[in-house]
């Protein structure tokens, strides 16, 4: 196997831990929000704040990540 195919294959596994932790923090926080509203009554507000803190925190996530890529392949050239 090519380093060049190695490097394929890992930049493929980077993206695919990428979109299931940006997935995952979306889920959690969107749960433990519907999972307040249900114990408080709040219904259905801190699902939303639930779901934007979670988009937020993905997002950044997302976007730190990738920068962090294109420095590593930067590097490499």
């Amino acid at each position: 196997m090519s380093a060049e195919h190695r490097r394929a294959e890992g930049g493929a596994l980077r993206l695919v831990a990428v979109g299931s932790q940006f997935a995952g923090v979306f889920a959690v926080t969107t749960l433990i929000g519907l999972w307040l509203d249900a114990r408080l009554g709040t219904a259905p507000w801190l699902l939303i704040v639930g779901a934007i803190v979670g988009f937020a925190g993905a997002t950044w996530m997302l976007i730190r990540a990738l920068v962090e890529s294109d420095t590593d392949e930067d590097e490499h050239r």
